[in-house]
């Protein structure tokens, strides 16, 4: 976490980082003019980590802070040492050279503790190479490598521990303080890549729709049809809900494809069951899709059942008031009750199986606040 104080005339508000977008948003406007487009301001105190205080008395891009907050969100505390270390020997003073710092930290071994030579050297053997291999951590003398290195008189003494530099180890600018490169922070359903004029923003969706506004202005698109959209990941395994989507963007935007994940994105949601909803409504556009995802629960959906027998066994077996005492089963007409439960439930069979009204929900209330230029059939 990051906690700075920042300062806008006479106006000071304390942020903590990360935060969402909207947030940064309006604590931002609470001490300057509402209008103001730019994230820029001044930090008068880094509160927390005390490891930071380079950012103070300077003008900071809000975002950049926030991002850096993300990145950091992730560091066990060895490589939180790791960060502070490099950021104090190499007196980075930006959050764009703290961001890139945070990709490149194998550049750099730090050792804060010096009894134990064998986790120095494993540590160190572990920046320069990557990850080890079993055969590795059993024939490699780590201790030796770590004692080669307390030796090699090339460490430099930090607040956070004793910094070596690894030199054959590149060191990258993943970050070119303007668009931020690809870093999931939280879960989400989709990622789309967002490119103009060379530059390209990452979103995870669903989110909010600032953040979309400002990945298309970090972009320099000027509205949503400058942009080219690329779809990276669906973590739903659907091939008919990724097709869904392509052509909800296709037809409209990024903010119309954010919507629907919003919708849909709940721990209970049923996509088999939404998407027999959306057969049996007729339509499939973007605000049909949310207005059903939000009414998910009056409607009835039965996998796999597709004739009025069916209806009635599946009915009869699920709501204890149907049940029916074994020895009337063969004298009971299922085809007429089924047909009497489709006709008084406004039941449907669909391509996954049946679907009916709840008991006091309807589908044109449901549907009755959506323009019916924004309806499309299936």
């Amino acid at each position: 976490m990051i906690k700075l104080t920042v300062r806008w005339r006479q106006r000071s508000a304390e942020i903590e980082f990360p935060c969402s977008d909207t947030k940064l948003h309006q604590l931002l406007n609470e001490i300057r003019p509402a209008d103001t487009t730019s994230n820029e301001i001044f930090v008068m105190a880094v509160h927390q980590p005390t490891a930071l205080s380079m950012l103070e008395d300077q003008f900071l891009n809000m975002d950049e802070v926030n991002f850096l907050a993300k990145r950091m969100d992730s560091f066990t505390y060895d490589e939180l040492l790791q960060f502070y270390a490099a950021a104090q020997y190499e007196h980075l003073q930006s959050p764009k050279g703290l961001i890139n710092l945070t990709y490149n930290l194998p550049c750099y071994t730090v050792v804060h503790d010096l009894k134990n030579m064998a986790t120095i050297g494993k540590s160190h053997y572990m920046n320069v190479n990557g990850p080890l291999t079993a055969s590795e951590l059993k024939q490699i003398d780590f201790a030796a490598i770590g004692r080669e290195l307390i030796r090699s008189g090339n460490g430099r003494t930090t607040e956070f521990g004793l910094l070596f530099k690894n030199h054959e180890v590149p060191y990258e600018e993943v970050y070119d303080g303007i668009n931020f490169p690809e870093y999931y922070h939280s879960e989400s359903l989709m990622t789309i890549r967002v490119e103009h004029a060379g530059k390209a923003e990452y979103l995870y969706l669903p989110c909010e729709d600032l953040t979309i506004t400002k990945a298309m202005y970090r972009v320099g698109a000027a509205n949503m049809e400058d942009l080219t959209v690329f779809l990276e990941s669906f973590e739903v395994d659907s091939k008919d809900w990724i097709k869904r989507l392509k052509q909800i963007l296709a037809n409209g935007n990024i903010y119309d494809i954010n919507d629907v994940l919003s919708a849909i994105n709940t721990a209970d949601m049923n996509l088999d069951k939404l998407s027999a909803v959306m057969e049996y409504a007729d339509t499939d556009s973007p605000e049909a899709i949310i207005a059903l995802a939000e009414h998910i629960d009056d409607f009835v959906f039965v996998p796999d059942v597709h004739d009025p027998i069916a209806v009635s066994g599946s009915t009869i077996a699920s709501i204890k008031e149907y049940a029916l005492h074994p020895h009337l089963e063969d004298f009971f007409d299922h085809q007429r009750f089924g047909e009497h439960l489709i006709k008084q439930y406004d039941g449907k069979f669909v391509s996954g199986g049946y679907v009916c009204m709840d008991e006091g929900a309807y589908l044109d209330e449901i549907l009755a606040d959506i323009q019916d230029q924004g309806m499309g059939g299936m």
